[in-house]
């Protein structure tokens, strides 16, 4: 421990001082009830007030017994947590936006959880930090990743000519290019972000593979009919490059129009476009 037991308290004056030098250095003398948590076990002994004033969910859990076990939760995460509750803020950042998010919704943290969204939707969401944020939410299932994904698409010309875009992981590219509400004038914007995140999926997995066949499961979802198809033809693999280079042929458009079932590729057009080649 940094500082003695009998000396911290006179080099921490106020009582937000007092707390915080208890939660980060794990002062035990003053917690009534324990939990445990991860696979790890670390023991956190705990004012129970400070519980019982934040998460009904484990105010409920301990007023059965005094000892609580989390195994599957992140030591470090709980901290983020226990910080927020016992100083009643906290010094919002990107980097502990979503973990606390997720934690603070799982155990019911109502007015924590209201202050972390609120900072993440108003000053920490950007063009920039949108697609990261969205992924993190995802995978830790946190259901501000709906309003994450709202954003992205009422911003999807700047996502799209962004560097932001190509970390995009291919589940969630798919997921956008088959999306109908994302916001750019005509499908060229997503075919030319394709194109710069295909090139650079090659380079980290160091393929000797044609861009054509890195890309081949996100393009039957892009709306190449709307587009002239010499914008695409890089992305496209014989058959696809066959049938799009068809539709130069206005009948076979339309045929293809009126049988979407048939096509390689998405036919609908998106709701936003205000442009068509």
């Amino acid at each position: 421990m940094a500082e003695e037991a009998e000396d911290w308290r006179d080099n921490h004056r106020s009582q937000l001082s007092k707390l915080q030098y208890i939660i980060d250095n794990d002062i035990q003398d003053y917690g009534d009830v324990t939990i445990i948590v991860g696979a790890e076990k670390k023991s956190f002994r705990i004012i129970s007030a400070f519980i019982e004033i934040n998460s009904k969910f484990l105010a409920d859990k301990l007023a059965v017994e005094d000892e609580l076990y989390l195994p599957d939760e992140d030591p470090t995460h709980f901290r983020m947590l226990l910080r927020v509750m016992y100083l009643g803020k906290w010094e919002a950042n990107l980097k502990e936006a979503i973990p606390l998010l997720a934690i603070a919704e799982k155990y019911e943290a109502d007015l924590v959880e209201q202050e972390c969204k609120h900072w993440l939707m108003h000053e920490g969401l950007s063009v920039e930090t949108s697609v990261d944020l969205y992924q993190e939410a995802k995978e830790l299932n946190v259901t501000v990743a709906e309003d994450i994904w709202k954003y992205i698409l009422e911003n999807g010309m700047a996502i799209c000519q962004s560097s932001t875009f190509l970390n995009l992981t291919q589940e969630n590219l798919i997921q956008l290019a088959q999306d109908d509400d994302l916001r750019i004038d005509d499908e060229t914007v997503m075919v030319e972000a394709v194109k710069k995140w295909g090139n650079r999926q090659r380079k980290i997995i160091s393929s000797s593979k044609k861009l054509s066949e890195v890309v081949a499961e996100v393009v039957p979802k892009l709306r190449l009919y709307f587009i002239s198809p010499d914008s695409a033809i890089i992305l496209l693999n014989q058959e696809q490059s066959t049938q799009l280079q068809a539709c130069r042929n206005p009948d076979v458009r339309k045929e293809v129009l009126e049988s979407p079932s048939d096509a390689c590729f998405c036919v609908r057009p998106r709701k936003f476009f205000t442009r068509f080649e």
